[in-house]
């Protein structure tokens, strides 16, 4: 991929620009993406998104280092946060699942601590539960140390990974990693719990009770609420 920071000359004065294309001979379309008044927001992130999977789709990653070397480069190099956005929607394409295991969780780590902060961190969160279901032992005692260590995304992750697997969520597991974080008054923390356990209540309703009410004393009020919002104590 050919890539490079322009300055574009308008009669207005200077618009800095990037340019994006394959690197192999051809002619390829182009795509000019103009932000409107309103600034970035999640339908241009959306947007953003939908061109990267395009893109996947017509020159798809093959093999696991390829896959490994994508999202490091794309993800570590990037300028703007809309960048990383669409690295990560590449990385939820399905055809990206064989690449979903233990090794990969290295690199996730690295990825999670370098974006610090929620909505990047819950997108990655999402490809460690995948790689949980292909490598269970091995992903399972990866999510225990973050949840015992002391990095708060770490945890986050750890607790909030499963939260797309419905009825192939470890329950146990999920409580292992929620039980470091009892009592922590981080907010992410906190909200990350009640997430998680709402997730689980839609197809385990009466763990989620039994849970919320045997932890209360150290579940916070924030997170009471969000694990029994959809079914009620």
């Amino acid at each position: 991929m050919y890539e490079k920071d322009v300055i574009v000359t308008t009669k207005y004065g200077q618009m800095p620009s990037f340019v994006a294309c394959p690197d192999a001979p051809g002619q390829y379309p182009g795509i000019i993406f103009y932000m409107d008044a309103p600034g970035i927001r999640e339908e241009l992130r959306n947007m953003t998104r939908r061109i990267a999977k395009q893109g996947f789709r017509a020159h798809p990653l093959v093999a696991v280092a390829a896959y490994r070397r994508f999202l490091a480069e794309g993800f570590l190099r990037a300028t703007y946060q809309e960048e990383r956005y669409a690295v990560l929607a590449v990385a939820g394409e399905r055809r990206c699942l064989p690449f979903q295991n233990a090794g990969v969780l290295p690199l996730y780590r690295r990825l999670i601590l370098a974006a610090r902060w929620w909505d990047l961190v819950d997108d990655l969160s999402c490809r460690v539960g995948e790689a949980l279901v292909a490598d269970r032992e091995r992903v399972a005692t990866t999510l225990l140390a973050w949840a015992l260590g002391k990095d708060v995304w770490l945890r986050r992750a750890a607790i909030i990974c499963q939260r797309k697997l419905r009825a192939r969520t470890d329950i146990r597991l999920l409580f292992a990693c929620i039980e470091p974080s009892l009592g922590n008054d981080e907010f992410f923390l906190r909200k990350g719990i009640g997430w998680a356990l709402r997730s689980l209540a839609y197809h385990a309703p009466d763990e989620v009770r039994r849970y919320v009410r045997e932890h209360a004393a150290r579940l916070s009020p924030l997170s009471q609420k969000e694990a029994l919002r959809h079914i009620g104590a």
